[in-house]
């Protein structure tokens, strides 16, 4: 008698993948550099990593089907989804007020695709809630929190370790080109298992194309300049 296969054997892995990910892609800019960082992002980096950590303990709850202690281990996001956005925000801030001479370029365009992170997260996580009892829904919702941090990562890891990718420009292109394949290949499995594609990957393509959209628009906008001044002078 054949067993039939566990429904969401591949979510660990894939939660694991990405923690690997963000391993290697932020050891150079922020591991190796404790110290040149500042308190903002290091409360962000722990945010971010126990966000992953805790998404890849959920994903393995549910691979052993302890459907009561993952919702009681669930009850943590309530606590680390706000401070990932309440540290998110201070970050781009503090970018903004204090870019470092590799960054300044690049910050306010950075800045906006930061907030669209920070802003798809937030919408993510509360219809995760909304549809707690919907599985399909809340894992795709969660999931695709955790692919929010594959560009970052990615971009940051192509340019440190692929001959080749010797500009930032190239870094972004080709580390949110390979996240929107990723999530376009997501929803082809949805549409040929599931016979439809689910709106938490849909939404999050769109988040990546207006992401592509404006690293590329962004320096042309006289207006979203002078927001990022009025962001950098907040206190």
């Amino acid at each position: 008698m054949r067993i039939a296969a566990h429904p969401h054997r591949h979510v660990l892995p894939g939660f694991l993948l990405v923690l690997a990910v963000a391993l290697v892609g932020f050891s150079g800019t922020y591991f190796m550099r404790l110290a040149e960082n500042n308190l903002v992002r290091h409360l962000h980096a722990a945010t971010a990593f126990a966000w992953l950590l805790l998404l890849v303990v959920q994903a393995w709850l549910v691979r052993r089907r302890d459907v009561p202690l993952h919702r009681r281990v669930g009850r943590l996001s309530l606590a680390l989804a706000p401070a990932f956005v309440v540290t998110g925000l201070f970050l781009v801030q503090d970018m903004l007020a204090r870019p470092g001479p590799f960054i300044a370029p690049y910050a306010q365009r950075l800045a906006f695709i930061d907030l669209l992170t920070v802003a798809w997260f937030a919408l993510a996580y509360g219809l995760a809630l909304k549809h707690r009892r919907r599985t399909p829904l809340h894992g795709r919702y969660m999931a695709s929190t955790a692919l929010l941090v594959l560009p970052p990562a990615l971009v940051r890891a192509l340019a440190m370790l692929v001959p080749g990718v010797s500009s930032f420009d190239l870094a972004f292109h080709l580390g949110t080109g390979l996240t929107a394949g990723v999530v376009v290949a997501l929803l082809a499995r949805d549409a040929r298992r599931e016979g439809r594609v689910y709106l938490p990957y849909a939404g999050l393509l769109a988040i990546l194309l207006a992401q592509h959209a404006a690293f590329l628009l962004l320096p042309g906008i006289p207006a979203w300049a002078s927001a990022c001044d009025w962001i950098a002078g907040l206190r």
